[in-house]
């Protein structure tokens, strides 16, 4: 055998490793799960005013949508439109008509698969919500 050999083979003879407390593994379990609650604390992605901002613009599109046409797919008017109308001729709505026809454009204008896209991660931005405050209720109760 080798010197160094011999020197390790002592050394190891020598070595008594120290016993761990009875407790040493639940100490290090409680202090991982201490620090992953922490990390995966729930964050919204977008605040909830950005979205509530956000849905009126896009539900106003959608009702400036609807009756600026006059009347459904099968040509008959909606209920209420011709109220809604006149009340809507009272006002003046030329900057609303400019806005509405510019957006419109910009949609008619994207591919449709864009458009897809970015109604999928609108519904699944609010979907989030809507699951961030059934969670809080939960919680609450």
């Amino acid at each position: 055998m080798k010197a160094t050999d011999k020197q390790f083979k002592n050394l190891m003879k020598s070595y008594h490793p120290e016993k761990a407390p009875a407790n040493f593994t639940m100490d290090v379990m409680n202090q991982i799960y201490a620090e992953t609650s922490k990390i995966s604390e729930y964050k919204p992605v977008l605040n909830k005013w950005v979205l509530r901002v956000f849905a009126m613009l896009f539900g106003s599109f959608i009702t400036y949508a609807m009756f600026a046409t006059g009347g459904t797919a099968a040509g008959e008017s909606l209920p209420g439109a011709e109220q809604v109308k006149s009340l809507v001729s009272q006002v003046d709505l030329s900057g609303f008509a400019a806005a509405g026809h510019k957006m419109a454009g910009l949609f008619g204008s994207l591919p449709p698969v864009v458009v897809a896209i970015f109604l999928s991660a609108t519904f699944l931005l609010l979907l989030d919500q809507f699951f961030l405050k059934r969670k809080k209720q939960v919680a609450d109760q």
